[in-house]
């Protein structure tokens, strides 16, 4: 099985998956700074709670767009999946994709892999949408080149600026509409 973990700026996923690479547990961590024994304890117990025994991982990869937390997270991958090294998705990183934008090694790997498991699951082209600390939409095209990516503020960002900015609307909390059309301001 595979244990992979993809740090972001609000949060890390740890998950676990199949040979196929198809999703069998999950949990989520906040990403404040612990050590890396820390981190390998809560994780090993996480694993221990959703029935995962260690020994049953053969392979481990990670994804991080926090920098300062991609080292620690190598030596926890390193500890909890002896004696292999964790696959780190980067610049370089053989995925399948052509990444055909001006500087090719700024495309973070979260977007990299969304783009790759997008592709997997619903073929190509396409277009990628992830809502998280930013609004990303990524383009993979018919010839399967990752083409392009749009980067906005993500919905807390907006919502938080929408309170500072607007004087007579009224806060609004983030939360999932009965419609997708509203029926007021």
């Amino acid at each position: 099985m595979t244990l992979a973990a993809d740090i972001r700026n609000d949060g890390i996923t740890v998950g676990v998956g199949n040979p196929e690479l198809e999703p069998l547990y999950s949990f989520r961590l906040s990403a404040v700074d612990r050590s890396v024994d820390e981190w390998t304890y809560t994780i090993r117990s996480l694993l221990k709670e959703g029935s995962v025994s260690p020994s049953a991982l053969s392979l481990s990869i990670l994804s991080s767009v926090v920098p300062h937390l991609t080292s620690p997270f190598i030596q926890v991958l390193k500890r909890l999946v002896p004696p292999t090294e964790p696959l780190v998705v980067g610049p370089g990183t053989k995925t399948g994709l052509r990444i055909r934008t001006d500087n090719p090694a700024e495309v973070g790997s979260d977007l990299v892999c969304n783009a790759v498991s997008a592709v997997e699951r619903v073929g190509f082209p396409c277009i990628i949408v992830d809502f998280g600390v930013t609004l990303s939409c990524t383009a993979i095209d018919v010839q399967k080149n990752l083409i392009g990516v749009a980067i906005a503020p993500g919905l807390e960002a907006a919502v938080e600026d929408l309170r500072r900015r607007s004087a007579l609307l009224p806060q609004v909390c983030l939360e999932e509409p009965r419609s997708a059309i509203g029926k007021n301001t």
